[in-house]
């Protein structure tokens, strides 16, 4: 049996709780009907704009609109194959196995198609919802660190990166305290009131594995060597990672660019989420001005690769600043950049003549 109204709505599927002939509640996601038709139109359309667009030059030298569509085309035929969307689910579950603080759905596989996947409910609360967190005891703040945490092993150790992480793919479940499981409470259920218990302890949740990001190891040395340069306030280091990235224009004037950042990092470090967006439009008079050679000549060439990481990384700032305005992402990073260099050094200590 399937309810009417759906648990959620996107533009090529929606999700419905349902109950197995068990009595097992569920969570079923199935796709619109007629989505794959749209989608090939959709795409179709949008293959004869880049088609336009390549008549450009000034487009062509910073972006690959071919390779940019080919990346796009692909993950949108895979969006909407919900097998592909299983088998991704089964590997986040294996990649956060050991992590007590990450709920991932398990998954039905004898009730699922291509069309179909059913899932277990794990509709907690909303990770938007910091109101009803901190109404049973969960410290927004943390789950903001936690989240960053989560994201940064993604991106840094497993290669394999949810892409999609906005608030109606990501939920907070609370759990137990110590004195409610010695009562016999084990689980809370989803969309069940939780009685406040200061500190309480809870997991993230994330749902929706439709779109998804492998990191090539060029682009993961390319981001550690970045997290070092941002971490160490290191403007070099930083162009190093433009250049091992491969997203720098031949012939790129690395000394000005490299004095941009220097210039950056003087005048942003230290600034919380929170009123970073209110800095950086105050900023940006400064630098049109004072950078207005780099702006106009824009020296860096779109990589396709990157557009899921930046797109799954912005939305993260954004979910970041909800959850603790306050949220100091370049603290964050220090232990990120100081592990990265530790490595580093070892590496280049084992690679010295005996």
């Amino acid at each position: 049996s399937f309810t009417k109204e759906p648990l959620g709505a996107a533009s090529l599927a929606q999700a419905h709780l349902a109950v197995l002939p068990d009595g097992q509640e569920v969570v079923v996601k199935l796709l619109r009907p007629g989505i794959q038709r749209l989608v090939e139109t959709d795409l179709a359309v949008m293959a004869l704009v880049c088609k336009w667009l390549k008549m450009f030059k000034s487009i062509r030298r910073h972006m690959d609109l071919d390779l940019l569509m080919s990346e796009f085309s692909t993950t949108t035929h895979r969006e909407v194959n919900l097998t592909w969307e299983k088998e991704n689910i089964l590997h986040f579950a294996s990649d956060f196995a050991d992590d007590p603080d990450v709920c991932i759905p398990g998954v039905y596989r004898e009730y699922c198609t291509p069309s179909l996947l059913t899932m277990e409910n794990v509709f907690y609360i909303k990770i938007s919802d910091t109101q009803k967190m901190s109404a049973c005891g969960i410290d927004p703040r943390a789950v903001a660190d936690k989240l960053y945490d989560i994201y940064m092993q993604q991106i840094f150790s497993n290669n394999f990166i949810h892409a999609d992480p906005h608030p109606g793919n990501l939920f907070v479940k609370p759990l137990p305290s110590a004195e409610e499981r010695q009562s016999g409470v084990e689980a809370f259920e989803p969309n069940r009131h939780v009685p406040p218990a200061p500190g309480r302890g809870f997991q993230i949740v994330f749902i929706d594995f439709g779109m998804t990001a492998v990191i090539p190891e060029r682009l993961k040395a390319a981001m550690q060597m970045a997290a070092m340069g941002i971490g160490t306030q290191d403007a070099r280091k930083v162009i190093q990672a433009y250049t091992i990235a491969g997203v720098l224009q031949p012939g790129a004037d690395l000394r000005r660019l490299e004095e941009a950042h220097e210039d950056w990092f003087q005048r942003m470090w230290g600034v919380s989420m929170g009123k970073l967006q209110e800095t950086a439009f105050k900023e940006a008079r400064y630098f049109m001005r004072e950078y207005r050679d780099l702006v106009v000549e824009m020296p860096f060439q779109l990589q396709a690769e990157l557009l899921f990481v930046g797109r799954a990384v912005g939305i993260l700032a954004g979910m970041a600043t909800t959850l603790n305005p306050e949220f100091d992402p370049w603290k964050k990073t220090m232990p990120y950049a100081r592990q990265f260099a530790k490595e580093e050094l070892l590496a280049d200590w084992k690679g010295l003549p005996e």
